[in-house]
């Protein structure tokens, strides 16, 4: 009997090893890794969603046949929640909306009550304006032809450098969408950028009543810049979004509170706010920016992003107060910062566990070595007061931490989601010498 019982406990022993938490899911597409093919070139996930059965829709960008020029396409692919593509979605689980000659991507997306597929992205040309705003797609990944004209709601500005970077539900049915653009209102294109806002009605019609004709762009001074990157509601469904600041060549954090007749919330700045509505966050190296915002339970605001370390970028977390003000029980006074790889690392996304443990998802550089420059996806935990969690990772030089290789030398993870049963998916890209391929991990918590 006890013969019996080691030779189970040496079978069971090997599973458990794998299936530790901050592993992959050997569960999921092949050993937890997922890899897909949308065109000959570069394709990429920007961000994932989940419907209501739990499929996964990974939406970004996939470069087609334009042998001609450096163009990209809007796409989207539909798994199960075990990473298999949903043969019934489009062409064989992939849609590609192209627009020609130009570069575009989809930056955000949501899954509507109805299964419905709400998209944001933008497109441009080398000679003519960006096109900006919304796609609807139905479940079977057809364009929805009540939505806009024949399923796209895009606006052109007028000039080639503007960007959408999240759509945000409101409890009306609108939807508001964020971004920034170098719009400028004496018709130049100027290099700095304002943060632009438009506003749609349920059917994709621009809410005429919203700014000037359902486009809002905030105005700044000369020489003065915001960058949105993300955007969310706080605990109090306000907006909130996250970027950075410049003002000549010094660029800072950056955290607004915007409102949503359109423009920046002036309740909300602190005593080194550069403006009402707008708190930056300098750690004095100029260098800092953020990439991912979300509100936790208590009223706080986490950001996510980089800040230089005097050689390279490392892993950036700040928790704030609901004014912008650092939570001094957070990390040292509200900051935490991880070197994982021996080059730049990288925050691109944040998301909580039920638990209130923080995952923050990315790149990092080197991580097993200096001298290589291999990029992988980065995960790391932390307890809600930003201590890394050292009971979950893979990664033993830094515990609380994972590193996952896809065999490429050029791998960044764009979104983090967690499954209905606490399950980690990343999503991002895995390239080599100008092909890439759509790239989701599993990993267990």
């Amino acid at each position: 009997m006890k013969t019996l019982h080691l030779a189970v406990s040496l079978l069971i022993l090997p599973f458990q090893l794998m299936a530790a938490p901050g592993h992959l899911d050997p569960t999921f597409g092949n050993g937890g890794q997922v890899l897909t093919d949308i065109g000959p070139r570069v394709d990429a996930i920007s961000e994932i969603a989940f419907d209501a059965n739990g499929a996964i829709i990974a939406a970004g960008r996939s470069q087609l046949d334009h042998a001609s020029g450096d163009y990209a396409d809007w796409a989207i692919a539909k798994y199960s929640k075990d990473g298999i593509l949903d043969p019934f979605f489009g062409n064989a689980g992939s849609v590609v909306n192209s627009f020609g000659k130009q570069q575009g991507r989809i930056s955000d997306l949501l899954v509507q009550p109805d299964g419905k597929i709400l998209v944001t992205g933008w497109n441009r040309g080398e000679l003519r304006g960006a096109n900006i705003g919304l796609g609807r797609y139905l479940p079977n990944g057809t364009l929805d032809s009540t939505f806009g004209t024949n399923g796209l709601a895009l606006i052109s500005l007028g000039v080639q450098h503007s960007y959408t970077r999240k759509v945000l539900p409101l409890a009306d049915g609108r939807f508001l969408v964020i971004g920034h653009t170098r719009n400028n209102p004496d018709g130049t294109t100027r290099r700095w950028f304002n943060p632009l806002m438009m506003r749609f009605h349920a059917n994709g019609t621009l809410d005429k009543s919203f700014g000037n004709q359902g486009v809002q762009i905030i105005r700044l001074k000369d020489r003065e810049e915001v960058r949105v990157y993300c955007a969310g509601m706080d605990a109090q469904k306000r907006i909130i979004a996250t970027g950075y600041y410049n003002f000549g060549l010094e660029k800072s954090l950056m955290i607004s509170r915007l409102n949503e007749g359109g423009g920046f919330d002036l309740t909300f700045q602190q005593p080194n706010s550069p403006m009402p509505g707008v708190v930056k966050y300098d750690l004095n190296r100029g260098q800092d920016e953020a990439w991912s915002i979300v509100s936790t339970s208590d009223g706080g605001i986490l950001v996510g992003g980089q800040t230089f370390t005097g050689n390279d970028f490392d892993f950036l977390l700040i928790k704030l107060d609901a004014q912008g003000v650092p939570d001094a029980k957070f990390g040292v006074n509200g900051v935490v910062t991880t070197p994982i790889g021996y080059g730049d690392d990288t925050i691109r996304s944040l998301a909580l566990q039920k638990d209130g443990k923080i995952l923050a998802a990315g790149e990092c550089t080197d991580p097993f070595g200096p001298g290589s420059n291999n990029i992988d996806f980065c995960l790391a935990r932390y307890t809600p007061e930003g201590k890394l969690d050292e009971g979950f990772g893979n990664f033993e030089r830094f515990p609380g931490t994972s590193v996952f290789d896809f065999g490429k030398p050029l791998e960044v993870a764009h979104s983090v989601q967690v499954q209905s049963d606490g399950k980690i998916i990343l999503a991002g890209e895995s390239q080599f010498n100008g092909a890439g391929q759509f790239a989701l991990a599993r990993i267990l918590p």
